[in-house]
């Protein structure tokens, strides 16, 4: 339950889009997918029972493939907001991953690998998704993100559905051999959740959330 209240609290802060309602159940919706994203990551590249740190981790990851994906429109934040993203590639964009490690004061060795393995897993759960199975590295100049960029995904309803249906299969079999307790209903409890206030002025330091918790 934490993890997710703490990527609804991300979604709410960084994106400009419902996370609770139609928001947290619609197939289509970015933060459906984000949740299952994790959950799936989870269940693939973590031990049983992680701890906060490698969870922590982990959603750092998935915040990270959001702000590749979601349209700037809906975005809350800046990519040139230098107190958010202050890794800075040569030609001035946002390295995203980096920014958001340093900022959070999160181990970036360990957040990269769990960024090729979730990498690695949409890429296999794209290859079914005809408008998403061809992937690029590099989609925007404003930005780095050490991940790559699958089209439509997060951005066109269809596209977005089609991937958390993958992603859904993958998670279910997980749950059939392996997971105690399936993590896919705090979606519909979001749903039936009332409208939350507005994102506050700036997003949350992610460490923050976390009390006394160890640097990563």
């Amino acid at each position: 339950m934490y993890d997710f209240v703490l990527l609804q609290d991300l979604f709410r802060s960084y994106f400009d889009l419902s996370i609770t309602g139609q928001g947290a159940t619609d197939k289509a919706s970015p933060f459906y997918a984000a949740w299952l994203l994790f959950v799936t990551a989870k269940s693939k590249l973590l031990p049983a029972f992680p701890d906060l740190v490698a969870s922590f981790n982990l959603l750092i990851c998935v915040l990270n493939v959001a702000i590749m994906h979601i349209p700037a429109p809906h975005r809350n934040v800046d990519l040139n907001d230098h107190s958010l993203f202050p890794v800075r590639t040569e030609t001035g964009g946002a390295d995203t991953l980096q920014s958001l490690c340093l900022v959070n004061k999160a181990n970036l060795t360990a957040v990269r690998a769990l960024m090729h393995g979730m990498d690695n897993m949409l890429k296999a759960a794209a290859k079914s998704v005809p408008a998403a199975d061809t992937p690029t590295t590099q989609p925007s100049t404003d930005m780095v993100t050490s991940c790559s960029h699958y089209p439509g995904f997060m951005s066109v309803s269809a596209v977005t559905a089609a991937v958390a249906e993958e992603l859904n299969t993958e998670y279910q079999q997980a749950c059939a051999s392996s997971i105690d307790v399936d993590e896919r209903p705090f979606l519909g409890r979001a749903a039936e959740a009332p409208p939350t206030p507005g994102p506050s002025a700036a997003p949350p330091s992610l460490n923050r959330c976390i009390v006394g918790s160890p640097q990563r």
